[in-house]
């Protein structure tokens, strides 16, 4: 949740968009969610900083998935994420200059 408000708090006026994957695509990339896809859904839903969610987002992000929801930037945390064969499911986003990193809260 912090790390929503910091992406909202960024710039003077911004439309947060969320991307929230399938069940589906959770099981097949990393493990069994304890939501279901609706749930997470919702519950991002409601997240005070959130404007707008995407159902069923992809796993990485793709140019087709940028133009389609006018983005901007895609906010993710400062370490590479590694899943599914890939080194870091980021990596297009920063080939492309479009990536906002976010440093990581203390645990």
């Amino acid at each position: 949740m912090l790390q929503l408000r910091q992406c909202k708090l960024m710039f003077p006026s911004v439309h947060l968009l969320v991307g929230v994957c399938s069940s589906s695509l959770v099981r097949a990339h990393k493990s069994h969610p304890v939501l279901s896809s609706q749930e997470r859904y919702e519950s991002v839903r409601h997240v005070r900083w959130v404007d707008e969610v995407v159902e069923n987002a992809p796993w990485q992000v793709d140019q087709d998935f940028i133009d389609k929801w006018q983005i901007d930037y895609i906010a993710h945390d400062e370490e590479p994420y590694a899943s599914a064969g890939k080194e870091d499911v980021y990596a297009y986003a920063k080939s492309i200059g479009a990536p906002l990193s976010l440093p990581p809260f203390p645990s």
